[in-house]
């Protein structure tokens, strides 16, 4: 990443008549009438002030501009790097300087720089603009948890376990260590297992298949006793520890017919943090909870993204902490889900100074000690149900369904990142209404 900001608007960045370009040019006045804002960036990066030297490369703004773009339009970084090098309208809005088009490794190298506290800084900034525009006032503010996948595929014990013999016999062969490679004997078991119908046969298939990847994980423990470089000790040692989880688990699960509790199981080899999400009677979701605070407007003014699968109950308070963090003081109303109620959650909203707050489901809580009438209530239940739709939005259009990016610190920058272009979009909408 090179410069902060890129020079001058040339011949090359001007927005054409159509009003998807008009959107564009909206959002981009935006992005300017924020100050300093690519310093303070430049600064949670930790580059340099100024690169003197070698080719210039993408800018800071250029980057976040093609962040934005890239969740507006869904694209992956192929297509964004031949939008990029075909659309005036995409170059006008990235500003990328005359003769330069990333490609799309430039692109995901720089992108990737943009870390979740990037993506908060830029939701702050344009909340302070929503305020200032009076769109947003962060007075009544509604509250509810979805679940966000991670790009992986329903985890099963004989897929882990099969594709972890696959990914030890690479490793292995890798690091020049002598072993057996079962692989092929794995994938005929998993296929066995995939379409057996009868338990106890499949209990023997899993058995041989167990016996396989207990030999494959022995190679492993032998492989690092010997010499070798940081970074395949790093992947063996890796890997042996997730591999005993899942002999661990398949065996508990499917030879002695135990329930293996969420947090102890291994869900993905590539994406290890993700948690076993399980709301209610609807199907089982593997990603993270994240909990949304929206506004009248619609606009998102709190996210918390969560490990594991806490209860919702515990999940009001930090988000009226982090909207009083935005606005420097507590909303007026709120309006949450059945599963935040609780006489305690209720207290601690009435010490904050909350006037009236509207659980879906009352759970024993009397309508007259959350509002002051059974109007308000009512009125802050129907409010309640625009979060539903903010939710879907963000889900279809912004990709919120299911995040693609690598690593714990990939989810949650996809996350913020897809919140970012979301508020972007809707205030530069409610400003031209």
């Amino acid at each position: 990443m090179g410069k902060k900001i890129t020079s001058e608007p040339t011949i090359e960045h001007f927005f054409s008549s159509h009003n998807i370009a008009k959107e564009f040019q909206q959002i981009s006045d935006l992005l300017d009438s924020i100050e300093g804002i690519y310093s303070d960036i430049a600064h949670l990066i930790g580059k340099p002030e100024e690169v003197r030297l070698g080719r210039t490369g993408m800018s800071i703004e250029s980057t976040v501009r093609c962040a934005i773009l890239k969740h507006y339009w869904q694209l992956p970084y192929k297509a964004l790097a031949f939008h990029l090098l075909d659309s005036d309208t995409f170059r006008a809005f990235a500003r990328l300087p005359m003769n330069f088009t990333p490609k799309s490794s430039t692109l995901q190298a720089n992108i990737s720089q943009l870390t979740e506290d990037i993506w908060r800084y830029l939701n702050h900034k344009i909340l302070d603009i929503a305020v200032a525009k009076k769109v947003e006032k962060g007075r009544k503010v509604r509250i509810d948890t979805t679940a966000v996948e991670t790009n992986i595929i329903s985890p099963t014990d004989s897929h882990l376990l099969y594709t972890a013999i696959c990914k030890g016999v690479k490793l292995l062969e890798a690091s020049g260590n002598k072993y057996i490679n079962h692989k092929r004997k794995s994938k005929k078991l998993f296929n066995h297992i995939r379409n057996c119908k009868r338990k106890k046969e499949r209990e023997g298939y899993y058995k041989q298949l167990l016996d396989y990847a207990g030999k494959t994980l022995g190679y492993l423990h032998i492989a690092l006793q010997s010499e070798m470089s940081e970074y395949w000790q790093s992947s063996i040692h890796t890997l042996c520890q997730q591999l005993a989880g899942i002999i661990s688990q398949s065996y508990r699960r499917v030879i002695l017919g135990e329930n293996v509790k969420p947090e102890e199981k291994v869900t993905s080899l590539h994406e290890p943090h993700t948690d076993i999400i399980r709301k209610g009677g609807m199907e089982t979701v593997f990603g993270h909870k994240v909990n949304f605070v929206t506004g009248s407007s619609g606009m998102v003014l709190g996210v918390d993204i969560l490990r594991g699968n806490p209860a919702d109950s515990t999940l009001l308070l930090p988000a009226l902490e982090e909207v009083i963090d935005v606005y420097k003081r507590s909303p007026r109303q709120i309006a949450a889900d059945g599963g935040f109620a609780s006489l305690d959650n209720l207290k601690e909203a009435k010490n904050h100074g909350i006037k009236d707050i509207a659980f879906h489901k009352r759970c024993g809580l009397k309508v007259i000690d959350m509002c002051k009438s059974n109007w308000v209530y009512t009125q802050l239940i129907k409010f309640r149900a625009g979060i539903e739709g903010n939710i879907s939005f963000l889900k279809r259009v912004f990709g919120l369904n299911r995040c693609n990016w690598r690593g714990w610190d990939g989810f949650q920058s996809y996350v913020m990142s897809a919140v970012v272009t979301y508020n972007l979009v809707l205030l530069s909408r409610k400003l031209t209404e």
